[in-house]
């Protein structure tokens, strides 16, 4: 198995333990059963299905899959207060942050469409990685 098939399979079972996290550490939606808070994310079974190719993959995490996305969430919290320094929402500048190195990674994030809304407002460095 390549690096890269690793790196994508551990970023995909980090994708799961999150959702197995919120299931068992949030409020449950009211479409959910009020007694997932029993349970703690290692209880939680998951199953990736591919609804065109009718395959089916089952998610379990373990104590170190948990451990990893708690470590990995902490961390990205602490790092989202350090960026903005104590300052309110109204005073964030999205161009005050870094953009993304690696443009393939454009393709993929959940903030493309607010990126892409104005473009009078984007920087020529950032429009070149869209």
């Amino acid at each position: 198995m390549s690096v890269v098939t690793l790196e994508a399979r551990r970023s995909t079972a980090c994708n799961w333990a999150a959702y197995a996290l919120a299931l068992t550490r949030c409020k449950p939606h009211s479409d959910f059963p009020d007694t997932l808070s029993g349970y703690t994310a290692t209880d939680i079974r998951l199953l990736e299905v591919q609804l065109l190719t009718k395959h089916q993959r089952p998610y379990q995490m373990s104590e170190d899959d948990i451990s990893e996305i708690d470590d990995y969430i902490a961390e990205a919290a602490m790092q989202m207060r350090l960026a903005v320094n104590g300052k309110p929402n109204d005073a964030i500048d999205p161009f005050d942050f870094v953009v993304t190195a690696n443009p393939e990674r454009c393709q993929w994030c959940g903030f493309r469409r607010i990126c892409m809304e104005d473009l009078q407002c984007q920087e020529p460095a950032q429009m070149t990685l869209l």
